[in-house]
């Protein structure tokens, strides 16, 4: 159940990411991504964190909620997003460290290969 709700909350910010897009008005874009990063992003981030439970989010064994939290964490670190610094999810380690044993894991390191 743990998995499910972590995918969900995953899915949550992307829509709440997701509903900045279009902004024109840079001085709104700012104001609203600002908001974010002060809000949904670190609580995001803080609940996350206090779930993972080992080098995954379950434990031992990658699961496609690890892929997730990849894919979220990798979006928010690229620094892609006006107004919201990569470094955002930097006093979050455990979370840092499911990403990186996401991005090292043998199955994400062969596909990456693969597919650039």
């Amino acid at each position: 159940m743990r998995l499910e709700s972590l995918l969900c909350a995953a899915e949550e910010l992307r829509h709440t990411i997701s509903n900045t897009f279009g902004i024109e008005d840079p001085a709104v874009l700012a104001r609203r991504r600002q908001e974010l990063v002060a809000g949904p992003i670190k609580t995001w981030a803080a609940g996350t964190e206090r779930q993972v439970v080992g080098p995954f989010a379950g434990g031992e064994r990658i699961s496609i909620a690890d892929v997730k939290l990849f894919v979220m964490a990798g979006w928010l670190k690229k620094g892609v997003l006006d107004h919201v610094p990569p470094d955002v999810l930097a006093p979050f380690e455990r979370l840092g460290h499911l990403f990186d044993s996401v991005r090292l894991h043998p199955k994400v390191v062969e596909w990456y290969a693969r597919s650039h």
